[in-house]
């Protein structure tokens, strides 16, 4: 885990910088896990062949859901823990809980609603 610079930029323009934890799964790590959700999904729609109707959805749903989740896995190369900080457009003190890094973040006050961008001071990738 890393400490990295989080700049949260409100959209009147103001900025406040504060720091969060960064994460970084290894690539095996993300390859395992997104291969066990792909045959999840695979092994729970089995048993279902057998059951008439529900084989008509299930047979199809459960690997599509599995290998929706096993890509969104893999492309999760960096997580950003829990953001704690002041908000630039109110100036309360906030806590915003991060989430997979992409390449715009973007989440709420909580207090006063208004859009905030979440911006990294490290390449995450």
């Amino acid at each position: 885990m890393a400490t990295v610079d989080v700049t949260l930029r409100a959209d009147t323009g103001g900025t406040t910088t504060t720091r969060a934890e960064l994460t970084r799964p290894e690539d095996g790590a993300r390859i395992g896990k997104s291969v066990g959700l792909m045959l999840g999904g695979v092994l729970l729609a089995i048993p279902f062949l057998f059951v008439p109707g529900v084989h008509l959805f299930t047979t199809w749903a459960l690997p599509l859901a599995g290998a929706i989740a096993a890509y969104s896995t893999f492309r999760t190369r960096a997580k950003l823990g829990r953001v704690e900080g002041t908000c630039p457009a109110c100036q309360a003190a906030i806590t915003l809980e991060g989430g997979r890094v992409t390449e715009k973040m973007y989440d709420d006050c909580p207090q006063c609603s208004r859009p905030l961008q979440l911006l990294i001071s490290e390449d995450p990738a």
